[in-house]
């Protein structure tokens, strides 16, 4: 495979772990904001987050695209194993990005059911107060 290929290869998938560490800010930053209850900066960061996944996608597959069977054994033994080794690397990361999104998640519902208990109370209160 030609150097400049390589050289093509390589900033591609430079741009795509780039863009995996501000999908791992991104979720951190969810996390947080949504156990501050800022609900205003939470869809904002949301929203990001999605536009931040279609970019990864894109870069993912500008990788896989570059990097099929052929083209793998093309750069080498070498390359290929060590490629290997980052997308596994990559997997992890994303497992780990995945387990952050859960407990972000989690802290929602959980936020979710205590606000539902609350209306249900008040409106428990307001019923009774009508009656009274």
């Amino acid at each position: 495979m030609s150097k400049q290929l390589k050289q093509a290869f390589l900033e591609d998938l430079t741009s795509y772990l780039k863009y995996l560490n501000h999908l791992l800010t991104s979720s951190l930053q969810i996390k947080e904001l949504s156990e501050q209850k800022d609900v205003e900066a939470l869809d904002l960061a949301i929203n990001n987050r999605e536009r931040l996944l279609k970019i990864l996608h894109v870069y993912k597959a500008k990788v896989e695209e570059k990097l099929d069977q052929k083209d793998r054994l093309s750069f080498g033994p070498e390359f290929y194993q060590n490629f290997e080794k980052i997308e596994e690397d990559i997997q992890i990361f994303l497992n780990f990005i995945k387990k952050i999104d859960k407990q972000a998640i989690d802290g929602l519902n959980r936020e979710k059911r205590e606000m539902v208990k609350q209306i249900s109370s008040f409106s428990k209160i307001k019923s009774y107060l009508k009656a009274v």
